[in-house]
């Protein structure tokens, strides 16, 4: 949503952004007699509770191109009486970004960030959300022209080596001149 530096000679992104989930597990579904609720909701305080209500399985993810520490400003989970999950988390970090100079200073540069499922495929996939991803017009970036993106989904062969689900959030921009 927001670039906040970008870090030319270490080829460093430091951005804000949310990232969203939505997934349904049967497991998670629930009476909403019991509750008098039609949905249960964990924020950053009772996430660790929320961990421990679906056993610390649940579509848990890493960005691959993150540099040092993610910082999550903060997230909520939406568990909807018949088990569709909804997941929101507003963060802040540094991604490596990989710089070709041959064009300089007339040069267009692709951005890459890269976010890996933990489990394997076989319990986990990404699916485009519709309408979600953006780049804010506002991102607060002024030597690049920060215009259009794409996402990807694809599939990565994780440290594990076993195929995992990827999501990728790319955008090329050209310098700004003026």
């Amino acid at each position: 949503q927001q670039i906040i530096n970008i870090d030319q000679p270490n080829e460093i992104m430091k951005a804000v952004g949310t990232i969203a989930l939505e997934w349904t597990d049967l497991a998670l579904a629930f009476n909403p007699d019991e509750c008098n609720c039609s949905s249960r909701v964990y924020t950053e305080t009772s996430f660790n509770k929320f961990l421990d209500y679906v056993q610390g399985r649940w579509p848990d993810f890493t960005f691959f191109n993150q540099q040092g520490n993610r910082w999550t400003q903060n997230r909520v989970i939406e568990i909807e009486s018949s088990g569709r999950v909804r997941y929101l988390e507003r963060m802040s970090t540094d991604f490596q970004v990989d710089f070709d100079w041959t064009a300089y200073p007339f040069d267009e540069q692709d951005f890459y960030i890269h976010v890996d499922q933990i489990y394997s495929e076989d319990y986990y996939q990404f699916a485009l959300m519709e309408g979600f991803s953006e780049i804010d017009p506002n991102n607060g970036e002024d030597e690049f022209k920060l215009t259009d993106f794409d996402t990807q989904i694809s599939s990565d062969l994780s440290s594990r080596e076993v195929p995992t689900s990827r999501f990728t959030f790319h955008f090329s921009a050209p310098r700004n001149l003026s």
